[in-house]
């Protein structure tokens, strides 16, 4: 069974405490405006005349850790996206990923910043080739024996990410891209099936930029905004949810 991947812890949080928060909001206002009620009818107009400027006051506490929460996930879902493309190919151009996730190339980059931080991955982004790659890819070679062009013996041995294809000694000409391109795939396959993940901490990895439950707590009771100023400081820089 696959792992869920949860990049950030923030915008559960906040989600969670949003959606419970507007619970027991929504309960205080009901057993309230109940016992108004028993009040004479004199009371009526003020009772509406208080309640509602009230109730509008308090439902701003949970509409804001939606919002902050949401838009957190909406930052967390493209980069899950970056994830799971390079997790299945561990190779994969720059232009290609922005071109296939309509992501900018600064949000990919944001991207690979906070996969690497999880310890469990890390991919490399290569600006000379344009390639970005999994990590194990840089120490991994692939030997060439002959020269598809003129079967002469080469014995080439090269490194797996390459920006320049090679040359055969012996024709002049470059060592087919295709064939080199299978060589590589095959040396990919073998990579993924023998450990699919890494992290270049260990198994454990590093956490990142921790979220501690305890400050999260303190500050919601003592000024609940920075509760939310701080899920958000936790989770990086927030994105613009219509930038792609």
């Amino acid at each position: 069974m696959p792992v869920k991947k949860n990049i950030f812890v923030a915008d559960d949080i906040l989600i969670k405490t949003g959606y419970f928060i507007l619970f027991l909001l929504i309960i205080t206002l009901c057993v309230a405006w109940s016992l108004l009620s028993t009040e004479r009818e004199s009371l009526s107009d003020m009772r509406i005349g208080i309640m509602v400027p009230v109730g509008l006051v308090l439902l701003t506490m949970p509409i804001a850790f939606l919002i902050a929460g949401y838009r957190i996930r909406a930052k967390e879902k493209k980069y899950l996206t970056v994830w799971n493309i390079l997790e299945n190919t561990l190779e994969v151009s720059m232009n290609d990923l922005a071109n296939n996730t309509g992501l900018k190339r600064e949000t990919i980059t944001r991207a690979l910043q906070e996969i690497n931080q999880r310890g469990t991955s890390f991919f490399i982004y290569d600006r000379t080739s344009g390639l970005i790659f999994d990590g194990r890819l840089k120490s991994q070679t692939i030997s060439i024996s002959t020269c598809p062009a003129c079967k002469h013996t080469l014995g080439y041995t090269i490194p797996l990410v390459v920006s320049k294809l090679p040359r055969c000694k012996y024709c002049g000409t470059d060592i087919d891209a295709s064939h080199l391109n299978r060589l590589k795939q095959e040396k990919i396959q073998f990579i993924l099936e023998s450990n699919p993940f890494y992290g270049p901490n260990g198994p454990d990895g590093r956490q990142g930029k921790k979220f501690s439950w305890m400050v999260f707590l303190i500050l919601l009771f003592v000024f609940w905004p920075l509760a939310i100023g701080y899920a958000l400081v936790k989770s990086g820089k927030v994105i613009s949810i219509n930038t792609r």
